[in-house]
């Protein structure tokens, strides 16, 4: 063999050698973006942010890979990070399968989508199709439900001027004219209904294989999505040979054996179960070894194995035996070397049917202090500085308020400020204004009044008080709440009966506490 030809068949075998064998393309999932925006990462655990993405430019976002509270995006060609809380996957297909499937847990209509909506107008008609009336059963009758501004509901589909909307437990009609429809989606079995659901107990646990991870109806099977090898889930449960577990804020079953459980828990809730089927109160403990849990104290049947150091949930406890949730599974272990945490917590919480979209709770606040309350009764205490006083005020703050519009009280109150030997106050009357919403049940307010006050102490005189108010109020429930803001007053001498007189003008600046009880 010549020289050349040795050279070039020494460079072919370096060549074969080097390339990289056939790549297998990456799986990325289509998804949804919960607020109206979301922030894009340089780099997962770090906060340096590169841009953000808008829910309408979300369909050019793509999932590639999830780690923990982080995934990793693509758009276009390049590769971000964002936050899993940011994000839902959108399911991809539809199959029938022959499969040994578990009891169903999400109802059928949980699967599909719709598009979070408010009514805009002050009263707008929803209208239900049902069966009866005075023709006899066969006949189709429509009834109308009269829904306020504010009042959230789902837009599921379009037919010209009409939109099918689902409310509550209520499905029909409504005229398009009359709703402001989010580009925000949500399922239509969780919807808005405000309800009580069961926490659940969430393990982790990393997707070995690629699994489909599916939601079901009979033998029609949704495929969310088919999860890649490697991926993080969150286990709830075992149900035969599937994990019901959670992935990218959606929930669906995976099969048991392409899931592998790692140490690590947190708590959740899942919307899909009704809280009838987790009554009581619980708490954490640590199992010191290995223990098989039993079906029933003293049983052979093993249910579930919690390992050396991972966390259980106590249900009831004696002295030998505790009754305990683990994966899913309620049943019984030895309680030597179980070390119960202090502190218990009810096994249910309220799902709070708040939108993805909060840009829909200006048309009617809903869910905040106006909410099927006519009034409401304030009284307030806090501190005030002058530069006609020397030191603190003490300030008091009573009236009552009667709504005018959605976010719009008009208050008649009184006010009052003492310190020394100087006291002023009076009757006001002004108006109170919701200026922007703040989260779920926290909004800034404002308020301006106006009134006749009697300014005194050693001097006395008839003054014009005056008053801006601003600052946050939150909701303790829907017809009470707390809050604290800032004041700047005026008082203006009108009439003066003492010699000599106050002077012609005093200022205050004041900080109080209030509460506020609805009617």
């Amino acid at each position: 063999m010549s020289a050349r030809a040795a050279v070039l068949a020494i460079a072919a075998v370096i060549v074969l050698t080097a390339a990289p064998s056939p790549a297998r393309a990456q799986q990325c999932f289509p998804c949804s973006i919960l607020g109206r925006s979301a922030m894009l990462y340089e780099e997962k655990d770090d906060s340096r942010t590169t841009g953000i993405v808008r829910r309408q430019d979300a369909g050019d976002v793509a999932v590639c890979g999830l780690q923990g509270e982080w995934a990793r995006v693509k758009i276009g060609y390049t590769y971000y990070w964002m936050k899993t809380e940011d994000i839902r996957l959108k399911p991809t297909d539809q199959e029938v399968l022959s499969l040994s499937l578990p009891p169903n847990v999400a109802r059928p209509e949980a699967i599909e989508w719709c598009n979070e909506a408010v009514v805009s107008i002050p009263a707008a008609e929803l209208y239900v199709a049902g069966q009866g009336g005075s023709g006899g059963a066969g006949e189709e009758v429509v009834n109308a439900l009269t829904l306020r501004q504010g009042t959230l509901l789902l837009a599921c589909s379009h037919d010209g001027d009409w939109v099918t909307v689902q409310h509550g437990e209520s499905a029909g009609r409504m005229e398009r004219s009359s709703l402001v429809i989010s580009t925000a989606d949500r399922p239509r079995g969780v919807g808005f209904t405000r309800k009580r659901v069961c926490k659940t107990f969430l393990w982790t646990g990393r997707v070995e294989g690629d699994q489909p991870l599916i939601r079901w109806d009979h033998n029609r099977v949704v495929r969310i999505a088919t999860l890649p090898a490697g991926v993080e889930v969150q286990v709830s449960e075992r149900q035969a040979d599937w994990y019901w577990v959670r992935f990218a804020g959606e929930w669906g079953y995976l099969p048991a054996a392409g899931v592998r459980l790692v140490p690590g828990t947190r708590e959740g809730f899942d919307p899909f179960r009704a809280v009838e089927t987790c009554p009581g109160t619980f708490r954490k403990a640590v199992a010191g070894v290995k223990r098989d849990v039993l079906s029933s104290p003293g049983a052979s049947e093993v249910v579930s194995t919690v390992p050396a150091g991972a966390e259980v949930f106590v249900v009831q406890q004696d002295r030998a035996w505790a009754q305990v949730l683990h994966l899913g599974r309620t049943g019984w272990i030895e309680s030597a070397g179980l070390k119960v945490l202090p502190g218990e917590e009810a096994l249910a919480r309220d799902f709070d049917p708040y939108p993805a979209d909060d840009s829909l709770l200006a048309p009617g606040l809903r869910g905040y202090r106006r909410d099927k309350v006519s009034g409401v009764v304030r009284l307030g205490v806090g501190m005030a500085a002058s530069p006609q006083l020397e030191g603190v005020a003490a300030t008091l703050d009573a009236g009552i308020g009667v709504g005018l519009a959605t976010g719009t009280d008009l208050v008649a109150s009184f006010y009052g400020i003492e310190a020394d030997d100087l006291l002023a106050g009076g009757p006001e009357l002004g108006v109170e204004q919701v200026v922007a919403p703040l989260g779920r049940t926290v909004v800034l307010a404002a308020r301006a009044s106006v009134g006749p006050h009697w300014f005194g102490g050693t001097r006395h005189a008839m003054t014009l008080g005056w008053g801006v108010w601003a600052g946050i109020d939150a909701a303790l429930s829907r017809t009470a709440g707390i809050g604290v803001g800032y004041g700047f007053r005026g008082e203006h001498r009108m009439r003066c009966n003492s010699d000599p007189c106050p002077e012609e003008h005093a200022w205050f600046h004041s900080l109080a506490c209030s509460l506020r009880l609805g009617f």
